[in-house]
């Protein structure tokens, strides 16, 4: 076989490698909140004063790797009727139909496949958030640790409650509750669970 030949050869198995190792490409791992461990909080403005407040029930699956982007996916659910804020009132108010309403929207869903890298361990997911039946753009921005058999994702966004209808009415100007909602979380992943 002339040099030629030999070189076409090799260059015809080496292109008919390629889709087999892209094919072969590990997804990213799949890993889930852990309770007790996580945390998924809120804040925002009573008066000018701030106020916090946590949603108790919530899960995360988390599918990321800082090296395949592409690759990666986010899909938490939280269950918005276990916001607690430490007022009774307020809390008894976020159930009505002019905020959360609980009894129609009890739940809320975070998805986000679209990622891009801000450096130094910092990220941004362009993902979309369902809440009281509204899908809007709300865009996360998040820190990625690996730690010995876990990951720990810390993060936040900040949201403005309109955009979701919340707070209606009397409620729709900032003269009372801000218009702008903080978001933080902080997460310890471990690889999730199979049912």
């Amino acid at each position: 076989m002339s040099r030629t030949n030999a070189t076409a050869v090799l260059l015809w198995i080496l292109l008919g490698l390629v889709p087999a190792q892209a094919a072969q490409a590990e997804p990213p791992a799949r890993r889930c909140s852990l309770p007790g461990e996580s945390s998924l909080g809120f804040s925002a403005t009573w008066e000018g004063t701030v106020f916090r407040g946590t949603f108790n029930g919530f899960d995360a699956v988390i599918n990321f790797d800082p090296a395949d982007l592409a690759a990666s996916s986010f899909d938490v659910h939280i269950d918005v009727t276990s916001a607690r804020t430490g007022s009774r009132e307020r809390d008894e108010g976020m159930a009505e139909p002019d905020w959360f309403d609980f009894i129609v929207y009890p739940k809320a869903h975070y998805r986000a496949t679209d990622f891009q890298s801000l450096g130094d361990g910092e990220f941004l997911a362009n993902g979309q958030l369902e809440l009281k039946g509204v899908v809007h753009p709300v865009p996360v921005k998040f820190r990625w640790q690996e730690l010995p058999g876990k990951v720990a994702l810390d993060g936040g966004a900040s949201i403005s409650r309109l955009d979701f209808g919340i707070g209606q009415g009397d409620w729709a100007s900032d003269e009372i509750i801000g218009l702008l909602v903080d978001v933080e979380f902080s997460l310890e992943l471990v690889p999730c669970v199979a049912p």
